[in-house]
């Protein structure tokens, strides 16, 4: 289960990598893995594609980062045109029905399994194993990269 063209962004793109996070000290390049993640999930499907650093203009002008640069999510409904789902629980069940429904899961994960935080994108299962569009890569990864160990699990759209 595989979308037919998955939107495969780099969030240290020089087109937007140095830009700040709102009014933080932090960039799309340092920090930018969940803007990126969106400008993806919200662009697979349509054909007005929307890019990180599009949408970081967007998230930045209305105020959807806090001080710390962290996306307040709440925020982002109150732009209009964004629909999000916040999971409490994060298994392979919750996952499955969000590819399923034809969303595209944004999943924490942490580098190398044990280092920071970081996102990517679940953007459909291969072979038993979830296929990621991962920000700092230029192709493809498998969750088993990060020991498929999940933290959290949201979802946006258009509305």
């Amino acid at each position: 289960m595989m979308p037919q063209e998955v939107a495969v962004y780099r969030q240290d793109d020089m087109r937007w990598a140095q830009d700040a996070l709102g009014d933080s000290s932090y960039t799309m390049e340092s920090s930018g893995c969940l803007t990126t993640c969106i400008a993806s999930a919200v662009s697979m499907g349509y054909e007005d594609k929307v890019t990180p650093g599009e949408l970081n203009t967007l998230f930045s002008v209305n105020n959807v980062y806090d001080g710390e640069g962290n996306i307040q999510w709440t925020a982002i409904e109150k732009i209009g045109g964004y629909k999000v789902e916040i999971y409490a629980d994060v298994t392979n069940e919750e996952i499955d029905r969000c590819l399923i429904d034809g969303h595209y899961p944004i999943v924490r994960v942490r580098m190398h399994g044990v280092g920071n935080f970081h996102y990517v994108l679940i953007v459909g299962i291969e072979d038993g194993d979830y296929i990621c569009m991962d920000p700092l890569e230029n192709e493809l990864t498998k969750l088993s990269r990060y020991f498929n160990r999940v933290y959290a699990l949201r979802i946006i759209m258009r509305e």
